[in-house]
């Protein structure tokens, strides 16, 4: 389902509106400006880059994605964001949140080791119709040592992963030595 957001002339001179621009090799740019507050929702949701818009502007629709958002390093707040346009049947690359579930509840956690998270984003490719909004993996059953790497993902249904599948997402490292000798010493007294 898509959200609708109207958009204004570029040079609104509005302080509330950020420029924002809808580009791909299919069609023309288009420049435009957005209402910060409405896209700082929109950010603070989480999911920005797979939120499905329709873009008004002009009195035309454009149906897109977020692509990239350009902060101001000093308060943080979106200066420009680029969207791309949904081309339905195409196979486009966007970037999904990845949620690593049962963190806290992971057995290497549970065992002294830390959770380390390579990766937030998956470039995902498929038909943007379809998008998901993120990417959920269960890391209950990771130990310590343990790997998730992009091939262990599971595939949503429509899409591939652009990104190699050997890519490291996340791994549970700890002090493996000191786990082991509590366990030699658990095992010791049971005796």
């Amino acid at each position: 389902m898509f959200f609708t957001i109207e958009c204004y002339a570029r040079n609104t001179g509005v302080e509330d509106h950020i420029p924002a621009i809808l580009y791909s090799t299919e069609i023309e740019s288009v420049n435009f400006s957005v209402s910060r507050n409405l896209m700082l929702k929109l950010i603070n949701d989480g999911a920005i880059t797979t939120q499905l818009l329709e873009l008004q502007v002009n009195g035309k629709k454009y149906k897109a994605v977020v692509k990239d958002v350009q902060y101001n390093p000093i308060n943080s707040l979106p200066v420009h964001i680029d969207f791309m346009p949904v081309i339905s049947g195409k196979n486009q690359v966007v970037s999904v949140p990845l949620i690593l579930q049962n963190k806290e509840s992971a057995a290497g956690v549970k065992r002294g080791g830390m959770l380390f998270t390579f990766r937030r984003y998956l470039k995902l490719k498929g038909d943007l119709t379809k998008l998901p909004r993120v990417v959920v993996y269960d890391v209950k059953e990771l130990n310590l040592g343990d790997k998730i790497r992009i091939k262990d993902l599971n595939l949503v249904k429509g899409f591939t992963f652009a990104d190699k599948p050997e890519t490291l997402v996340a791994t549970i490292s700890g002090k493996k030595k000191k786990i082991a000798d509590e366990e030699a010493t658990k095992t010791a007294a049971a005796k």
